[in-house]
């Protein structure tokens, strides 16, 4: 049952993924991916931040104890590079597909087996290597498909790939002693500090 439950969330996940990108493209045609971007932000952590509570209270603790940071650094770094997949997987959308920059966006295992092994000491299958050429291949079929879409606009979406692939190493480091709520607030506090500039644009969105 654990087993079946699982992979009907990560079925799920994808689905909500998917549906996410389509309609964040739909809404590009009336809004920048900055706008766009401080929405996102604002949603999630209104969503981590009660969860963050929930958890600490559930726990037994206090709701301010669901908040204590333990490792600030890897925090600040998961931020980091967090917040630059969400800004730029927003920006590919705009500036190609929403089909098109998920397809990209799928790379970010090739990126986090490469910077375990580069930066983080990690030791890899002989298998990964190869995983890694054939996503590699994919993503240059991706890249020259004789569509009209810009070189930029799909390079933006490899690089938020890139940033996720990063991103996922100090998830893993962080989740030692973090919740899951605490590791996904920090990216959207540092997002809407990024993307304040364009709350006034929203204000002047009609229905």
């Amino acid at each position: 049952m654990p087993f079946a439950l699982g992979s009907l969330s990560i079925v799920f996940a994808c689905f909500c993924f998917g549906s996410n990108s389509l309609v964040v493209k739909t809404v590009s045609s009336r809004a920048s991916p900055w706008a766009i971007s401080f929405v996102r932000f604002a949603v999630g952590l209104v969503c981590s931040a009660i969860g963050a509570a929930v958890l600490a209270r559930r726990s037994g603790g206090r709701v301010r104890d669901g908040f204590v940071v333990h490792d600030a650094r890897d925090l600040v770094l998961r931020s980091i590079f967090g917040c630059a997949q969400m800004l730029l997987f927003f920006l590919g959308i705009a500036l190609t597909s929403s089909g098109r920059t998920t397809l990209l966006g799928c790379t970010h295992p090739i990126f986090a087996a490469l910077f375990g092994l580069m930066l983080f000491g990690e030791k890899l299958p002989k298998a990964v290597f190869l995983g890694v050429v054939a996503g590699f291949a994919g993503a240059a079929v991706v890249f020259w498909d004789g569509s009209s879409y810009s070189l930029f606009g799909n390079l933006v979406s490899l690089a938020g790939a890139a940033c996720n692939g990063m991103a996922f190493h100090f998830v893993k480091r962080l989740r030692r002693r973090h919740s899951t709520f605490l590791i996904y607030l920090w990216p959207c506090v540092l997002g809407l500090a990024i993307t304040a500039f364009a709350f006034p644009e929203l204000l002047r969105l009609r229905p």
